[in-house]
């Protein structure tokens, strides 16, 4: 299944780079995943900040994890990453 992206204007793949973010137990049943992003360079710039809450169950938390450690781990290591803000 090819992953498709959200672009903007210009055709090219809209980032919005994560600022922070915070997980925990909802209920002993699922995980709230809470992340904080800037949609602007100027929204960057000034300190604010949007907020997203989406809740998981342990399986998909346990597979988001995963797959992140999966795709990152190749990327540590210096990287000239430039401006992520469009």
């Amino acid at each position: 299944m090819k992953e498709e992206f959200d672009l903007n204007e210009n055709g090219e793949v809209k980032l919005q780079p994560l600022t922070g973010f915070a997980i925990a137990p909802v209920a002993t049943i699922a995980v709230m995943l809470r992340i904080e992003y800037v949609e602007s360079q100027a929204e960057l710039e000034k300190g604010d900040r949007k907020r997203k809450q989406f809740v998981l169950y342990p399986q998909e938390a346990l597979n988001l994890a995963e797959t992140l450690k999966r795709v990152a781990g190749p990327l540590l290591g210096p990287l000239p990453l430039g401006n992520l803000v469009q």
